[in-house]
């Protein structure tokens, strides 16, 4: 009898839950009711009803083979141990439940569970489930094979005629993928390679883990649809937990749920000089906690150089000029008073110290122009300086830091004046 129930409600609910019509959906959602009355007569009427004070199954082993994947997954389930009290059919009710068992691989499962009128309370723990081995399923759903890597799980879920709460927390340990088709698929659907998101959850032990709430209301007794459910809740503590490293790095953009821009933030540096700017610090310590609470990540260092820098370089000559009274003044026929050449080196000297440079008058300003203009600056002081902005960015978190020198790479700098007097900065995945 509660075989021959279940099929209509069950055709009910399915047809409930697809109608796009609100007038369909209101009479499929009718009908549905029906059926769901008319199973409860017939549960009432049954000829098998079963009350158990207690159900206890011990040592117990299930085979599992699915087909339906490529290539088929064949798993058992061992050493099961069932404890069930005030069981009753076909109420499907009862007062408390436990269960543990080895999963496939051989990882424990245990489930506690108990009912209370309307409301019901399970706990799940499973720890270290080797993933490897649900490879059928992984890479026909996401392009990716899992190569190494266990998975825990610890999840308290409470159901009543409200609704349903929900709160799982994840771990993932030593997980490894490998899988290109999969990294496009990753990155349009969160806007960071796999690679680098992954050097970003990971802690100093090499785990990831997420916190995954999950909650809903019970609309009209139907069952919601769990998946699309589930994976929206993963979808957002995912992002969740790589927005919160980006974040302290420079400016980051979420849009539909996935990282639609980020650029960390430069290092500035004092024009013309390899010298750290003095409010740049803070932003190196910034990076260096969170190289520091993620070591799969690497950084990579770019120099950069800006017109400020031409004019700095081209005053630093003037300057080394004036301090020696030769070079460049020592061809002058018409060699400026001392008075002038005075007032031009203390201003450039204490701008190449960062302290307040006094004021020039019009002729000495003049002078001074027309000494920066015979100065040439090439592309090779440009590349140079660049380059040693970026050494010494890299010293100071190898050296200061104790960041390991595979940790921090210096790329190629720029070679023209056309960026800004700093060392720009990219995260990727170590090598």
């Amino acid at each position: 009898a509660a075989g021959a129930a279940a099929a209509p409600v069950a055709a009910a609910d399915a047809a409930a839950a697809s109608a796009d019509d609100g007038t369909v959906r209101e009479k499929a959602e009718q009908i549905a009711t029906e059926a769901r009355d008319a199973a409860r007569e017939i549960e009432a009427t049954s000829p098998v009803q079963l009350a158990l004070a207690e159900l206890v199954i011990d040592d117990g082993e299930i085979t599992v083979l699915d087909r339906t994947v490529q290539p088929f997954f064949k798993g058992r389930v061992t050493a099961l141990e069932l404890d069930v009290h005030d069981f009753q059919y076909p109420a499907n009710r009862f007062r408390d439940l436990r269960l543990t068992a080895k999963a496939p691989g051989g990882a424990p499962l245990i489930v506690d569970a108990k009912q209370r009128g309307e409301t019901m309370e399970v706990a799940a723990d499973a720890k270290a489930l080797p993933l490897p081995q649900l490879n059928p399923y992984v890479t026909g759903a996401s392009g990716y094979s899992i190569s190494s890597g266990t998975f825990t799980l610890a999840s308290k879920v409470k159901l009543d005629a409200k609704g349903y709460q929900a709160n799982s927390e994840l771990a993932f340990d030593d997980l490894d993928v490998a899988g290109a088709a999969g990294d496009a698929l990753f990155t349009e659907k969160f806007g960071v390679s796999l690679s680098l998101a992954l050097a970003l959850l990971r802690d100093v032990s090499g785990r990831i883990a997420l916190d995954v709430p999950i909650s809903g209301d019970a609309k009209g007794g139907a069952r919601p649809d769990l998946a699309p459910i589930v994976a929206q809740a993963l979808s957002h503590a995912l992002i969740n937990a790589l927005a919160s490293p980006l974040k302290l790095l420079g400016a980051l953009s979420l849009d539909g749920g996935k990282v639609a821009a980020f650029e960390p933030e430069p290092i500035g540096f004092v024009a013309g000089q390899t010298k750290i700017a003095d409010d740049a610090w803070w932003r190196i310590e910034q990076l260096a906690g969170v190289l520091a609470a993620s070591p799969a990540l690497r950084v990579e260092l770019t120099g950069e150089a800006s017109a400020d820098d031409v004019r700095a370089l081209q005053e630093a000559a003037v300057l080394a000029d004036l301090q020696q009274e030769k070079g460049f003044f020592a061809g002058l026929k018409d060699l400026p008073s001392r008075g002038t050449r005075k007032a031009i080196r203390e201003l450039l000297e204490a701008r190449a110290k960062g302290e307040p440079s006094p004021a020039l008058d019009a002729d000495d300003q003049a002078k001074l122009d027309e000494w920066l203009a015979a100065k040439t600056i090439g592309d090779d002081q440009i590349r140079a300086l660049a380059a040693a902005r970026a050494d010494r960015l890299r010293e100071v978190l190898t050296r200061d830091y104790g960041f390991g020198a595979d940790r921090i790479l210096a790329r190629e700098p720029a070679s023209t004046a056309t960026g800004a007097a700093q060392v720009g900065v990219q995260l990727a995945a170590r090598g």
